[in-house]
């Protein structure tokens, strides 16, 4: 349900990306809520993933030259 609601609302490529939060929130949920341990994998899996988020939501913040624009506005005779 909030896939699709996220999906309705925000990019494809954002939301994809939004989707590996779902073990980071699962292990905070299970310790927050049900008291359970978290290991110290847990927790470097948890950063890493936040990490990449973070990186991945820089690039994509910051336009880029791609080359199959180019590569397409050479060979059609358009440019954008």
């Amino acid at each position: 349900f909030l896939y699709n609601y996220a999906l309705k609302r925000l990019d494809v490529a954002l939301t994809t990306i939004y989707l590996n939060l779902i073990p980071v929130v699962e292990v905070l949920s299970g310790y927050l809520i049900l008291k359970e341990r978290v290991l110290a994998i847990q927790l470097v899996g948890g950063l890493i993933t936040l990490l990449a988020i973070v990186i991945i939501n820089f690039e994509l913040g910051t336009p880029r030259k791609n080359s199959f624009d180019k590569e397409h506005a050479r060979t059609t005779g358009t440019s954008h």
